[in-house]
């Protein structure tokens, strides 16, 4: 592929030119344009990097998209993945609250495995437009955090994972009521 007219945006400077595209990879930026008639013409268009998306919660929103309704994990992840990269994402990562406050729904541990292991099995058939990665939310203040980091941290797709600490009565909870 050779697109021309394109504003490409880099790290220091935009400027209009040609890219090359073969075996989807980059392989020649030059300024100014090509008389080859075969170039597509993005007339002005900007061309800009692949956006890295490092946490979202979008998941959750597409697993559970109104109160009292739970999606179907494979589509859900669908949706989400067409979402993130009409966004100009093409890496991005799903982050999934771990710790269960009780076994059944969004945050329960049937629905944790599920999302990982639909996370897995369509980046291995490479069904995705953007590349995901699994970013673990660890619930401090649940029973069983430990237990399931355990069974999901040799998940290969795992890059990163953070402590959360939702603890009632503690930072954004001061009033315990609530």
């Amino acid at each position: 592929m050779l697109i021309r007219n394109a504003r490409i945006v880099t790290r220091d400077e935009v400027f209009t030119g040609v890219v090359h595209v073969e075996n989807d990879l980059i392989c020649d930026v030059e300024r100014d344009t090509t008389s080859v008639p075969e170039a597509e013409d993005w007339d002005g268009d900007y061309l800009l990097p692949g956006l890295i998306e490092l946490h979202t919660d979008n998941l959750e929103k597409h697993l559970a998209p109104s109160p009292g309704v739970q999606w179907n994990t494979d589509a859900a992840f669908v949706i989400h993945d067409a979402q993130v990269a009409a966004a100009g994402i093409t890496t991005v990562f799903d982050a999934l609250a771990i710790g269960s406050r009780s076994n059944v729904g969004l945050r329960g541990r049937d629905m944790q495995t599920q999302c990982a292991e639909s996370l897995q099995r369509f980046s291995e058939r490479k069904l995705l437009r953007a590349e995901h990665f699994l970013h673990l939310r660890c619930e401090i203040a649940t029973a069983d955090v430990v237990e399931v980091f355990d069974s999901l941290c040799d998940h290969p797709l795992l890059r990163l994972a953070l402590m959360m600490d939702h603890t009632p009565g503690q930072r954004q909870w001061h009033d315990r009521e609530q």
